[in-house]
C-alpha cells in the first residue's frame, strides 16, 4: 500500500524516532508551507465551483481548518524551529510539489469538482494514516521535538473531519458507473504516488 511506503519512509521514521536532522525538517516545513498555500487556493476554487450545499458547507469547514493549520500551527512551528523570512523567501520549491499541484489543477479541469475533491482528500486522509501509524511503530520519545507534528494529524478533530469528508464523497459517488469510479480511484492513487515522491526528495 502506498501509504505504508510513506509510513516506512526514512524521513518519517527518523522524525518519529526523534533523530531527524533539524535542517531536513526545516526544509520540509517550508516545502509543505508552499504546498498548503496552493492547497488552500484549490479548496477555495472548488467551493466557487460547487453546487451541492452539503459539499459547500464541508469545503467551508476545510478552508477554515486549512487556514488554521497553515497560520496557527504551521507558521508558529516554523518560527519555533528558527526558520527566518529570508529562508522562506529563498527556499527553492521542490519540482515534485510543482508537479503535484499542476496535476491536481489538471484533474479539476478534466474531471471537474469531484476529481479535485478526491485529490485533496487523499492528502488529508493520508496524513492522518501516516502520522498515527508511524508514531505507533517508531515513536519512542514523548518529549521529541517532532511529536507535535504527529499529534496534529492524529488528533480526534482531524480524524473526524476526514471521516466527514469520506462519508460525503461516498454519498456523492453512490451512483457512479464503474468507469467513473475507476477514474476517481486512479486520481487517488496518482496523488498518493506524488506524496511518496515528496517524502523521498526531502
Amino acid at each position: 500500500m502506498l501509504w505504508d511506503k510513506e509510513v516506512n519512509n526514512d524521513f518519517i521514521v527518523q522524525m518519529a524516532k526523534g533523530v531527524l536532522d533539524i535542517e531536513r525538517f526545516k526544509n520540509y516545513l517550508m516545502q509543505d508551507y508552499f504546498y498548503l498555500l496552493d492547497y488552500l487556493d484549490i479548496l477555495k476554487k472548488l467551493k466557487n465551483m460547487c453546487v451541492h450545499e452539503s459539499l459547500t458547507n464541508h469545503l467551508d469547514k476545510m478552508i477554515n481548518e486549512t487556514m488554521h493549520e497553515t497560520y496557527s500551527v504551521h507558521v508558529p512551528y516554523m518560527n519555533r524551529v528558527g526558520i527566518t523570512q529570508n529562508e522562506i523567501f529563498n527556499c527553492k520549491i521542490e519540482l515534485v510539489i510543482k508537479d503535484y499541484i499542476s496535476y491536481i489543477k489538471s484533474v479539476i479541469e478534466e474531471h471537474t469538482m469531484l476529481g479535485g475533491v478526491i485529490a485533496l482528500l487523499q492528502c488529508s486522509w493520508g496524513y492522518a494514516y501516516v502520522s498515527e501509524k508511524a508514531w505507533k511503530l517508531y515513536g519512542n520519545d514523548e518529549h521529541s521535538v517532532y511529536k507535535d507534528w504527529f499529534d496534529a494529524y492524529s488528533m480526534g478533530s482531524y480524524i473526524d473531519a476526514n471521516q466527514d469528508w469520506i462519508d460525503l464523497i461516498n454519498e456523492m459517488t453512490r451512483y457512479l458507473d464503474t468507469d467513473q469510479a475507476e477514474i476517481l480511484c486512479d486520481i487517488f492513487v496518482k496523488c498518493a504516488q506524488f506524496e511518496n515522491q515528496f517524502w523521498n526528495v526531502l
